[in-house]
């Protein structure tokens, strides 16, 4: 019987596997538990990552005078550096990978639609990009299989993944 390669994904730590999320919860994720027979995973959560606690404050990307920061409205702690830094060191040192599986809607891991505000506080949404760490990770491995949560709920989405991972894995 023919082997094939075991994919190595990264994928965020709160789809499955740890209560991580800013408000202490795990989001059960099907797709992520079906598809662990057949890969390995790395789990990484950038927020926790940093020192952030859990339960925690919700963070924001505000964007002022041209410059992206990474925010804690409540608090009004600035974690763009060690968001930066640890990004950084992290991607560096990341062994091969083959694809990525981030949380949809995450301000440091989400890799589309994330919502850019005008200020820290009861300020209106501006433009819509990539997480802080994601931008990163879209960076230095593009052209990679890489895929939100949400949107593998949708079997065509899922399945065009899938395709790309296995043959991306054995190229």
């Amino acid at each position: 019987m023919k082997e094939f390669p075991r994919p190595t994904i990264l994928v965020s730590r709160c789809l499955e596997f740890d209560n991580v999320r800013y408000d202490g919860k795990l989001i059960p994720s099907k797709i992520v538990k079906d598809f662990e027979p057949y890969v390995d995973y790395i789990k990484i959560c950038p927020e926790v990552e940093i020192g952030l606690c859990i339960p925690r404050d919700p963070i924001r990307i505000v964007k002022t005078h041209g410059e992206y920061k990474l925010m804690q409205p409540k608090t009004n702690r600035n974690v763009t550096k060690e968001m930066d830094e640890f990004t950084d060191k992290f991607i560096t040192d990341l062994p091969e990978v083959d694809g990525f599986i981030f949380k949809s809607g995450s301000p440091t891991i989400g890799i589309r639609n994330i919502e850019v505000y005008s200020g820290i506080k009861d300020a209106p949404v501006i433009e819509k990009d990539s997480g802080f760490f994601a931008n990163k990770v879209l960076e230095k491995h593009p052209g990679y299989p890489i895929e939100e949560d949400d949107r593998l709920r949708n079997d065509k989405i899922r399945h065009d993944f899938l395709t790309y991972l296995f043959k991306f894995t054995l190229f």
